[in-house]
């Protein structure tokens, strides 16, 4: 069953990305499926660590970008804006530099105040390489917050 309103495109989502982390750290969204949100991170100069393998950190910046805007696609942006609020990650095995691996966001859960979201990013073998979940508050949008999508 599809969850997205029929206003949400992935090349809306796409167009978010543009001046952030997302756009800085080489994200691309490959997929908008009838649930779930997909995006592609390349290992390189801007996502390793010194070691020469993927940072946690890109994979946190992945996972909350997808699920961030995953949740944000679902609700009335003119009145809510959703934020992340808690992030779980379990990285289970390095990745080397010029890899590219993907992640894919579904919503475990979707209510009024909160969405939970599962992500897991894989390589391209199919290979789980962090598995986590993103809580999104859902909040009043404030009056100081750029609006999107």
């Amino acid at each position: 069953m599809r969850i997205w309103p029929p206003n949400i495109t992935l090349e809306k989502f796409s167009a978010t990305g543009s001046q952030t982390a997302t756009e800085y750290v080489g994200i691309i969204l490959t997929e908008l499926g009838d649930d779930y949100l997909t995006g592609e991170l390349t290992v390189d100069a801007r996502t390793r660590q010194p070691n020469g393998t993927l940072h946690g950190g890109a994979s946190a910046i992945l996972a909350e970008s997808l699920a961030s805007l995953a949740a944000n696609g679902l609700v009335d942006r003119s009145r809510f804006v959703c934020m992340g609020q808690q992030i779980n990650l379990n990285h289970l095995r390095p990745v080397p530099v010029g890899m590219t691996i993907s992640g894919t966001t579904r919503a475990f859960s979707i209510d009024d105040t909160s969405h939970v979201w599962g992500v897991e990013i894989v390589d391209p073998a199919g290979m789980r390489v962090c598995v986590g979940r993103v809580m999104m508050a859902v909040v009043p949008r404030p009056p100081n917050i750029t609006k999107f999508l």
